[in-house]
């Protein structure tokens, strides 16, 4: 899970992806809270997966 701000909206919102699948949620924080962004799963690389993040954000 995930909370980030939608550029459009500037709404916040909670992102799941699981099984190919994505799932958006609008939510309203009580109070002040941080973006932050778990990953779980199986035999990945976590520097493939900080340069990919760095890539998509450089790009944004």
């Amino acid at each position: 899970m995930e909370e980030s701000t939608s550029k459009e909206t500037g709404e916040r919102v909670m992102f799941q992806f699981a099984y190919r699948q994505l799932e958006l949620i609008p939510i309203r924080p009580q109070g002040q809270v941080q973006d932050v962004a778990v990953f779980i799963g199986e035999h990945f690389s976590k520097q493939v997966l900080l340069r990919k993040l760095e890539e998509a954000v450089s790009s944004a």
